[in-house]
């Protein structure tokens, strides 16, 4: 193995001769873990200056450096990865595999020529679009031993794999059929399901220093199904009512128009079925108020400042990103062969509360509307895996 070949021709001559023999490799282990190109410097000596330069390792390292990767224990690997730039190992990825999202019902063709894996989250599906039968074996290896190290770092790399190079990928073929959507404020589907991307809520509120730009647009009142669903004591319908400037309100008008509009697009919801239009805009709300409510701490002040400051498109993502991780969990449950009629709601593409578990319970579901709400469902789960260990 490579961490072996580093060992024998980098470090042995570093060690005392009566160390035991495998106390190189373990140097070399941590060697490559302190800079994960070591190891790809070691094989390639002569090239030890363009592995210096991140696009050199895009071109020639990712199969070495991830053989280094993949042979590290979990803990030294997770670090390794974090020592690198994440937006370079998921442009990689991105590069070699093609990424499919299961929560919104993506799959590869069932006669795909090229290996496929399901992420052992059943979150993606990957498909390594490389011939090379060797970088797709190394690519598999990598993923698979990268969940085992750190699932969430797992997600967020696949996640960036997976949105970041939607562009790039696709730009040309869909730029002319989107336009005249895109003209009556529906993007296309690739565009729209962007709007599902999971987001770190402590990424968020670091870069929340700055006012977003928002196109104001021409429209300044919030749709009908959207108005309609407004007038409870969420926490974004309080945080909005702490708002009196007339440009801001605007602008946020226009942004949640089009933040609608996406989801409508990625729900596969006709805008002429209007009892889906407004369930949809009734959890976009929810969802609203959910992210807002783990970037703010729950203060209607604090929260108002943050519709200021942050899209609301991130405070969506931080809103989905919970609900994500807690259907998530209801599917390792299902995996289990467990069964209960509450659990149900956690399963569909787009998790929602089960009304069960309400404090005056009834039939049906609701979307996530507080942490509360995440709490609850995360204690009937934990509740319900002891009730049917392993």
């Amino acid at each position: 193995m490579l961490v072996d070949f580093i060992a024998m021709t980098h470090l042995r001559s570093r060690e005392s001769d009566e160390l035991p023999p495998d106390q190189p490799r373990v140097a070399a282990m941590h060697w490559v873990a302190e800079h994960p190109l070591n190891g790809v410097r070691a094989q390639h000596p002569k090239k030890y200056r363009a592995f210096d330069r991140p696009e050199s390792f895009l071109l020639l390292g990712f199969v070495d450096a991830g053989k280094v990767l993949a042979e590290l224990p979990p803990s030294v690997l997770a670090r390794a990865v974090r020592g690198l730039d994440p937006e370079l190992i998921a442009l990689v990825l991105g590069r070699h595999a093609r990424i499919y999202d299961r929560s919104v019902g993506e799959a590869p063709d069932d006669e795909s020529p090229f290996i496929v894996m399901a992420t052992p989250d059943a979150t993606f599906i990957v498909e390594m679009r490389t011939s090379n039968a060797t970088a797709a074996r190394t690519l598999e290896r990598f993923i698979d031993r990268l969940y085992n190290a750190d699932p969430d770092l797992a997600r967020v790399l696949l996640n960036e794999a997976k949105w970041g190079m939607t562009a790039e990928l696709e730009e040309d073929s869909y730029r002319w059929r989107t336009a005249r959507l895109a003209d009556m404020g529906f993007p296309a589907y690739e565009d729209a399901v962007v709007v599902y991307r999971e987001v770190d809520a402590d990424r968020v509120l670091a870069a929340a220093g700055v006012s977003p730009s928002r196109h104001e647009g021409d429209v300044r009142m919030l749709p009908v199904p959207f108005a309609e669903s407004l007038g409870g004591d969420s926490l974004f319908e309080r945080a909005l009512a702490e708002l009196d400037d007339a440009t801001l309100l605007g602008a946020l008008s226009a942004a949640i128009i089009a933040l609608l509009n996406r989801v409508l697009v990625a729900d596969h919801v006709e805008p002429a079925d209007l009892e889906r239009v407004r369930e949809t805009t009734a959890r976009v709300r929810d969802t609203l108020s959910l992210g807002l409510e783990r970037l703010s701490g729950g203060d209607v002040r604090e929260a108002a400042l943050l519709l200021a400051r942050i899209e609301v498109d991130e405070i969506f993502g931080v809103g989905w990103s919970i609900t994500a991780a807690v259907g998530r969990r209801a599917r390792e449950l299902e995996r289990q062969a467990i069964v209960d009629p509450d659990l149900d709601a956690m399963l569909t593409p787009r998790p929602l509360f089960p009304r069960g578990l309400d404090p005056d319970p009834e039939s049906g579901e609701r979307p996530f509307r507080t942490l509360a709400d995440v709490r609850t469902a995360e204690a009937y789960l934990t509740d319900l895996a002891s009730r049917f260990p392993d």
